[in-house]
């Protein structure tokens, strides 16, 4: 048995939904209960990529299993690893934090993957090439200011994301589009990452119209809740049996899939990376 790292970069906002809601927003996303926190279930991970994998049906059935038994993968919910935040500086940032890696430097712990160290810091952290803070140290996201410092912890997780989210083997690798990430990587303070996760989501209004008269049709306007364009999420995919190696090798031929909901219009695209 093996486990290993499987990380999402949403290309397109993501629509993970819980299916209804009860406050102002009709369709929400799923999020943790004790976090709060965004997350994919680790069904609609494993059900997106069993759809997109090149093996035959029965091949299907023997690695991601059927509803009367368990396949030679296993996948574990995605959790968000990075938020992305409108910055005024650098105009976005990645941002972490201390609570957000210490969980995924456990995973990875699990998995056989050395991470850098974690401090818990009370003002954010930012590489020493940093495009998001001026003179003053200062960083500004959204509608907080919060005091910045550069650092080598930064630089360590920057790196590390940026190695594997854009991986050298993907067709499409471009060495500014990691340099870029690592400019504009942040560790935030625990209480900034937790209030930008639960309020700088993205809320879209959505109409049907009446085919006749392209007026909304009555009841036809709700809200939807989005996983930001640039969010990182992390899951351990565990793989068993005789033949681990090749069933890996065909889930690392996946480079981009749709997950979640409302993928008719665009939502969910995400490139695919694995630890492998």
């Amino acid at each position: 048995m093996k486990s290993h790292l499987l990380f999402l970069q949403a290309l397109t906002p993501l629509h993970a939904g819980t299916g209804q809601g009860t406050g102002l927003i009709d369709l929400p996303i799923a999020r943790e209960r004790a976090t709060n926190w965004p997350y994919l279930p680790g069904s609609s991970l494993k059900g997106t990529l069993r759809a997109g994998s090149a093996f035959d049906e029965r091949e299907k059935t023997r690695v991601f299993g059927s509803p009367d038994g368990q396949g030679a993968l296993q996948f574990a919910d995605a959790r968000l690893a990075i938020f992305p935040a409108r910055s005024l500086r650098g105009t976005l940032c990645y941002a972490s934090s201390p609570l957000v890696l210490s969980r995924l430097a456990r995973d990875a712990k699990m998995c056989g993957v050395e991470v850098p160290p974690i401090s818990e810091n009370q003002g954010a952290l930012v590489t020493p090439s940093s495009v998001l803070v001026g003179n003053g140290e200062k960083l500004v996201l959204e509608d907080l200011d919060v005091v910045a410092q550069k650092s080598e912890t930064a630089q360590g997780w920057a790196k590390f994301f940026a190695e594997r989210v854009f991986d050298e083997s993907e067709r499409v690798f471009d060495e500014s589009e990691r340099a870029a990430f690592e400019k504009r990587f942040v560790i935030l303070p625990q209480n900034v990452f937790d209030f930008l996760v639960e309020t700088a989501t993205e809320i879209v209004a959505r109409v049907k119209l009446e085919d006749d008269t392209k007026t909304v049709q009555p009841g036809g306007l709700w809200y939807e809740e989005l996983l930001p364009t640039e969010s990182v999420l992390c899951a351990i995919v565990t793989a068993t049996g005789a033949q681990l190696n090749a069933d890996l090798n065909a889930l690392k031929a996946i480079e981009s899939a749709q997950f979640g909901g409302k993928t008719g219009v665009g939502r969910g695209l995400c490139r695919v990376r694995g630890a492998f």
